[in-house]
């Protein structure tokens, strides 16, 4: 539903969970979003 653009309080309320545990435990970054987090990361890290 994170990736959809629903509300993170929503989806925590509908999931009966507060949304620090709806985020931490059920919110993963996706792949790619990950891998271009690390490569600037790196590009910082040469300058």
């Amino acid at each position: 539903m994170n990736d959809m653009g629903v509300e993170g309080k929503l989806v925590a309320d509908q999931l009966g969970h507060s949304l620090d545990v709806n985020q931490n435990i059920y919110t993963k970054s996706p792949v790619e979003r990950r891998k271009t987090a690390v490569d600037q990361l790196e590009r910082s890290l040469v300058m």
